[in-house]
């Protein structure tokens, strides 16, 4: 369970930085 919840946080951790990333590299590289 604990295996399951952390890798759940990461996964969104990693998907909130990926959101809140892609308006600076998008307008960046398009």
């Amino acid at each position: 369970m604990k295996e399951m919840l952390n890798t759940s946080g990461l996964a969104t951790t990693q998907l909130t930085n990926a959101l809140r990333s892609t308006p600076k590299y998008g307008t960046t590289m398009f």
